[in-house]
């Protein structure tokens, strides 16, 4: 990770080469030159992978901090897109604003700013994944491409090497209530990272979400079944007898199967302000009505019974 920030930062052409840790620098240094110090890693979430704060100084000669913003600019600037290491795992370089007020050493003959960002590192998933795609999500998903032109929309987990500008749908909690024998009412919470090629571009993006959930009130909704499962053969009916015929008009049951679903939309709330990556700035609650599942049994052939006789 070190090493990937480094290479990133000698592409600013005033700076070239002279990029070190703590260590390393000297009163002696040529400048301008920056300085990379790099905190420790905490386990974020299993979205997100984990967070590290690093912080990095530009500096340069006694003369104007004029100079110190425009290589802060270009730092920032050049730390905005995704960084790959060398192990192939893709980060993130978040900024987060100044580290204290500007400093002046006189020894060292230089003025410089700590910039602090936070690095997000996401973890390659060890073992592939075998579960269907939730098809709340696939739906959302679907729904939000069509939405926004030109965004690239994940579920689940950010991937590797995502790319800008880029949603991601990820659910965070399951409700189940009973209506009545027939029918249950099934919600789910999900939320939504928006991720933006720019301040402005990520704040209208997720705007644009909040009004279209609440504008659209239903997601269609596909329920596809997983891999193993097998629709039951269909009942005989008994002593040969023919189904009934389907009175012109009525659906037939392969055309119910094939109506479509909807997921409703019950609530969205939003806090822009939220990080992006590791919490996401809209929630969205959506339910359905799902009709129970019956197993079905075969008819009986015959019924027997006895009758007792009353005495006297």
């Amino acid at each position: 990770m070190r090493e990937a920030i480094r290479e990133a930062l000698i592409t600013i052409a005033e700076v070239g080469e002279r990029v070190f840790e703590p260590h390393v620098a000297g009163a002696d240094t040529e400048k301008p030159y920056i300085v990379i110090s790099m905190g420790k890693d905490v386990d974020e979430s299993d979205w997100a992978g984990f967070r590290r704060d690093i912080e990095i100084w530009p500096n340069v000669a006694r003369t104007s901090f004029v100079s110190v913003d425009s290589l802060a600019q270009s730092i920032i600037e050049t730390l905005s897109e995704p960084l790959t290491a060398e192990s192939g795992g893709t980060f993130s370089c978040i900024y987060e604003g100044v580290v204290g007020d500007d400093v002046v050493d006189v020894e060292w003959d230089i003025i410089t700013r700590g910039l602090r960002f936070t690095v997000l590192a996401l973890q390659p998933i060890p073992v592939a994944e075998k579960a269907p795609e939730d098809p709340w999500l696939t739906a959302l998903a679907s729904w939000t491409e069509g939405l926004l032109d030109n965004w690239t929309v994940y579920t689940n987990k950010w991937p590797l090497g995502y790319q800008k500008p880029c949603i991601l749908w990820r659910e965070a909690g399951e409700e189940i209530q009973d209506l009545n024998r027939a029918v249950y009412k099934e919600t789910k919470t999900l939320i939504c990272h928006v991720l933006g090629d720019t301040p402005n571009g990520q704040l209208k993006g997720a705007q644009s979400i909040v009004a279209g959930l609440w504008d659209a009130f239903k997601i269609e909704f596909s329920e596809n079944e997983g891999p193993g499962e097998e629709e039951e053969p269909p009942i005989e009916p008994p002593n040969g007898d023919e189904e009934e015929p389907v009175e012109e008009g009525d659906e037939t049951p392969d055309e119910k199967e094939k109506r479509p679903r909807y997921l409703t939309v019950e609530r969205v709330k939003a806090n822009f302000q939220a990080d992006a990556l590791t919490a996401g700035q809209v929630t969205a609650v959506l339910s359905r009505v799902v009709m129970r599942k019956f197993t079905s049994a075969p008819l009986m052939q015959e019924v027997a019974f006895k009758l007792k006789k009353k005495k006297g």
